[in-house]
């Protein structure tokens, strides 16, 4: 995403499925604005990922930590791009319900 992109990210981060369409696409959480990663790792017993469970997991996990992930679009396309707490609220960027999933 470009620096004249990113002054159009929206204000409020997506909903748990573009939670979900994310982790399950990149596989981890990684922040756009400082390079952070929140890892997802893939056990033996998780023979769904990156779907299922698994998935359901992470993304509720990042959620409720309070990462930003883009909202899905309208068609509901994935624009993959995500920001770490710390990024999140500096650009003053709203998860909405975070605390309700950690």
């Amino acid at each position: 995403m470009s620096s004249a992109d990113a002054q159009q990210i929206p204000r409020v981060g997506g909903d748990l499925d573009a939670y979900e369409f994310y982790v399950e696409t990149v596989l981890c959480f990684h922040c756009d604005g400082c390079g952070t990663s929140l890892e997802c790792p893939v056990s033996d017993e998780d023979t769904e990922a990156p779907s299922g469970a698994w998935m359901r997991h992470h993304a509720r996990r990042a959620h409720g930590l309070g990462w930003y992930v883009y909202p899905l679009s309208s068609e509901g396309a994935l624009t993959v791009f995500a920001l770490c707490p710390t990024c999140a609220e500096a650009r003053g960027l709203t998860i909405p319900n975070a605390t309700e999933n950690v």
